[in-house]
């Protein structure tokens, strides 16, 4: 208040004091590639105009409308980290800061696809395979058919494991809980020994087949195939029969696989089944290229005591099928041409370089995985095997 010296007049000059107060409703948050804007509200009192700056503006930017800060990953595909946003008033010059977290989440497999493919066998029960990737939430997984395929997950590990209950097809989803991101396995689940019957000359399953088809040396028409291997897309087939017999090792039943494109016309080139195939398909996990002749095993119970069986009561009679006495092991059906048919590996130690010790693995009449000195072959056959597109055979 001011006072004149004539009269005393007065004046008055009224002076108001306000706070500059400013806040955020938030201060901190993670936001990830999918879902890229975060929205905060911008509170306070008397603050002047509002502005706002990234300390990292390659990835984050930050715009402010009617009082409110909204915040945007800008690079999808920059790795994790944080930004600070710092809004400020004109009017004081305060600020507050709002700490942005980002992070890309990628869900893929170790080849950085999200789709894989591949083929289980029921006899190996089931199968596992892992997820890979950055800053993925939890993972849960769903099969297309779980009359086919069931699978649990194990979060600690980032690890699938899919149970097989039946021949089919069937899709395991992976998805993660962060932003639903998921990757996909297709798998085809077959079993070993499964029957096909195939003419490989026509490229064309067929329903004409007769038990005459089955004997030694015949080499067109309608055949009975078992499956042995393959993948999602192709089947591999080992043929009921021998093509040939009285043969030196591999060397010679590779001509005579030869000869099946050459003179029979065959449209798939063929090849022997491996010993380790055969291990693979028994369930014979510790056998290997390097396994000495003393691994030989009976296919029925992976040991080298002969099993008790009768016709056709062998599991694996299939493989050793169409030989010599052979049903007196548990074969379906005997062929007294042939005792058995060579597989496509050289006993370990042993080599052409001595022919007078090279011994190769071969399939026997009494359902063994078993041993033959090459040069002798003492009726030991050729027993072709072919892969084929699974679409011909679905």
């Amino acid at each position: 208040t001011v006072t004149g010296s004539n009269g005393n007049p007065t004046a008055t000059y009224t002076v108001t004091s306000k706070e500059v107060t400013l806040g955020l409703s938030a201060t901190s948050g993670v936001t990830y590639n999918g879902n890229k804007i975060q929205t905060v509200n911008i509170t306070g009192n008397n603050y002047g105009t509002l502005s706002c700056a990234s300390s990292n503006p390659n990835y984050v930017s930050c715009t402010i409308s009617d009082n409110t800060l909204t915040m945007e990953f800008i690079n999808q595909y920059a790795p994790g980290g944080t930004a600070v946003i710092t809004v400020t008033e004109s009017r004081l010059n305060k600020q507050v800061t709002y700490n942005y977290g980002y992070e890309t989440v990628v869900l893929a497999y170790n080849n950085n696809s999200t789709t894989q493919s591949g083929v289980g066998f029921l006899s190996d029960s089931q199968m596992s395979f892992k997820v890979y990737g950055t800053y993925f939430g939890d993972i849960s997984c769903k099969s297309s058919d779980t009359n086919i395929a069931t699978c649990s997950v194990d979060q600690t590990n980032d690890e699938v494991t899919v149970t097989f209950k039946s021949s089919g097809s069937v899709t395991i989803t992976t998805t993660e809980s962060k932003l639903g991101k998921y990757v996909t396995y297709n798998l085809r689940i077959d079993e070993y020994g499964r029957v096909e019957y195939f003419d490989p000359v026509n490229q064309q399953k067929c329903t004409n087949y007769t038990a005459s088809n089955s004997l030694n040396k015949v080499k067109v028409g309608c055949l009975r195939w078992y499956v042995v291997g393959g993948t999602f897309s192709d089947v591999k087939l080992l043929l009921d029969h021998n093509v040939s017999y009285n043969i030196e090792g591999y060397n010679t039943a590779n001509v005579y696989n030869y000869e099946l494109v050459t003179q029979s016309q065959w449209k798939y080139t063929p090849s022997n089944l491996t010993a380790v195939e055969v291990a693979n398909i028994i369930g014979y996990g510790s056998f290997s290229t390097s396994s000495p002749e003393s691994a030989w095993v009976y296919l029925e119970n992976k040991s080298q005591t002969r099993p008790t069986l009768s016709t056709g009561q062998a599991k694996y009679g299939w493989l050793f099928g169409y030989t010599s006495g052979c049903t007196s092991y548990g074969c379906p059906t005997n062929d007294s041409n042939t005792i058995g048919y060579w597989l496509n590996e050289s006993v370990y130690g042993t080599s052409s370089s001595n022919m007078s010790t090279w011994r190769m693995w071969m399939i026997n009449n009494t359902g063994a995985l078993t041993t033959g000195l090459v040069t002798s072959p003492q009726s030991t056959g050729a027993r072709p095997t072919i892969t084929v597109p699974y679409g011909l055979l679905n």
